[in-house]
């Protein structure tokens, strides 16, 4: 078995890994809006040889299923940088 596959295997969306992996991640995102801290993801790509894109990239649809922040989880972490930003000034 490759990376490649072994890669889908672990995360694909029905995954007992991914979706710890999921729930992991809220939990992280809920400590970090609670204490006002940031959480840094970073998804570094499997260097496959050859040359690739964004488009052809062999790993690009599991990519795109990493969480982004979105809606609540961007405006609460704006809103608590402000909160704490305010508080500073004080």
């Amino acid at each position: 078995m490759n990376v490649l596959e072994v890669n889908r295997r672990t995360f694909a969306p029905d995954s007992p890994g991914w979706l710890a992996m999921q729930q992991a991640f809220r939990e992280m995102g809920d400590a970090g809006a609670r204490h006002c801290r940031p959480v840094l993801l970073i998804l570094y790509p499997y260097l496959f040889p050859g040359y690739w894109t964004l488009e052809t990239y062999p790993e690009r649809d599991i990519h795109q299923r990493w969480p982004r922040p979105q809606g609540a989880q961007a405006s609460t972490w704006s809103t608590c940088c402000q909160r704490s930003s305010q508080r500073a000034r004080t």
